[in-house]
């Protein structure tokens, strides 16, 4: 049995016996099963219950301090529903208590309107202040991300007096690293642990410190702050602002969040939709409204394909057999161009490819796409020969397999790195888009090269 079968099996158990124990108003042992569940089991559990028995769980888990971290495993749809049955105070307990980060996240699930209410709900004015500076980052900004506890010392301390700091001073901030700050307070070097634990007491801590850091600034994109720490292998990087002051960190679970949405959304794309339609949930008209463009755009160029086909109405009619393989170059033609531009994507994606690649990428695929041509050509260009014994139309079907597919995987290639030349998502160049153009070129490649010799095949 699969994990992701199994994880299921088990929030449908945990989901039963939660149900039943609400139904029995066994509030005791309600809370001692809600105790010993993790946040992660907990939410999957409640996308089994119903509105109501959600509604009633919730006081119990709000007791057990999980509420918040709950909601943070939730779907985005779902956590919506739950945040707009709960009022403005208890919300306004919960985001208190959690980091900065996922308070943050919390927040930004609600209605501009409701944001200001809960606010206001915030007894104490610092935390008020704080997360109304959190909130004041757009969502895909790095500062809507970070986490302001941080351990961040003088890099004139000692190792020695570091640790003592640290032992005092930062017993409930998650440690993932020691920053270190010049005179004026600006990030001036990183320290592991590693390094902390075995320096010399008496060491200063921009002696042990690195100094080259890796960092983010505070108004970077998510994206370009997920690659950067998927590159340098980091638990954690620095949020600076245009003074290079620091202003908190992100940390990697963060950043996968940003990643796996990344990725996400890139599918979406690919397969012609978009990561809304997750968040309608069974509203069919909603998804059928995401849909319908990329489907429009698929009927416009099947449609053209048409039209091509129509132009070489006389080819046809004087060789019928050539019909036979209009769906295996198109369809070829298509799979290659797909596969080529979801291999560009996901490397753009992730950074290991940059717009500024395009001539070596561009050069890469079409030598990929003649090779994986000759290959299909010499097959099916063989099969068409021996099975209508016409060679004629043999090498016609060959000819066009090597050019379709060359022009397919240099397309598939050359257009997501194009658009992202232009700052334009290079996902969107991709799926039906490529699939569709490629079928339109290949059958205008085949239909020409047959019309030359329509001699030799009829």
């Amino acid at each position: 049995m699969s994990r992701t079968v199994r994880q299921k099996r088990d929030a449908q158990v945990y989901q039963k016996i939660i149900s039943r124990l609400l139904h029995a108003g066994a509030a005791e042992t309600l809370q001692g099963v809600v105790a010993k569940l993790h946040p992660t089991d907990l939410a999957e559990a409640l996308t089994f219950l119903t509105g109501a028995e959600r509604r009633l769980l919730l006081p119990h888990i709000m007791k057990g301090r999980k509420l918040g971290w709950t909601l943070l495993e939730m779907h985005e749809d779902l956590r919506a529903d739950l945040l707009q049955s709960m009022e403005d105070n208890f919300i306004a307990r919960l985001v208190v208590d959690l980091p900065s980060d996922d308070a943050s996240e919390i927040m930004n699930s609600l209605p501009g309107e409701r944001i200001e209410m809960v606010l206001a709900a915030i007894t104490d004015p610092f935390a008020r202040r704080k997360m109304r500076h959190m909130l004041s980052y757009t969502p895909d900004m790095a500062g809507s991300m970070m986490q302001t506890e941080f351990l961040a010392l003088p890099e004139k301390l000692t190792v020695n007096e570091a640790i003592a700091v640290i032992r005092r001073r930062y017993r409930d901030v998650p440690i993932f690293y020691l920053y270190t700050l010049d005179d004026e307070e600006r990030l001036s070097g990183v320290v592991s642990f590693r390094q902390l634990l075995l320096a010399e007491e008496g060491q200063l801590l921009d002696r042990i410190a690195k100094h080259d850091v890796v960092k983010a600034h505070v108004d970077e994109e998510q994206a370009v702050v997920a690659q950067m720490v998927y590159r340098y292998d980091l638990l954690a990087i620095p949020v600076v602002d245009s003074k290079n002051r620091m202003v908190g960190i992100i940390t990697v679970d963060d950043v996968m969040d940003v990643m796996e949405d990344e990725v996400s959304a890139d599918i979406y794309k690919l397969a012609g939709s978009d990561a809304e339609e997750m968040v309608y949930g069974d509203r069919i008209i909603k998804i059928s409204r995401i849909r319908f463009p990329w489907l429009l755009v698929s009927v416009g160029t099947g449609l053209l394909t048409a039209v091509i086909i129509g132009l070489f109405e006389k080819t046809l009619e004087a060789a019928i057999v050539l019909t036979a393989f209009i769906p295996v170059i198109a369809g070829m033609a298509g799979n290659i161009g797909t596969q080529s531009s979801a291999i560009t994507v996901r490397g753009l994606a992730i950074g290991r490819l940059l717009p500024s690649n395009l001539r070596h990428i561009v050069w890469r695929e079409l030598r990929v796409g003649s090779l994986l041509g000759v290959a299909c050509g010499l097959l099916v260009g063989g099969i068409g020969s021996v099975w209508f014994s016409r060679p004629a139309l043999g090498l016609v079907v060959g000819a066009s397999m090597i050019c379709g597919i060359s022009f397919a995987a240099t397309t598939g290639a050359f257009m997501p790195m194009v658009f992202a030349r232009l700052n334009i998502d290079p996902a969107v160049a991709s799926g039906p888009l490529v699939t569709t153009l490629n079928d339109c070129v290949s059958t205008i490649i085949y239909l020409s090269i047959a019309s030359s010799l329509l001699q030799y095949i009829a």
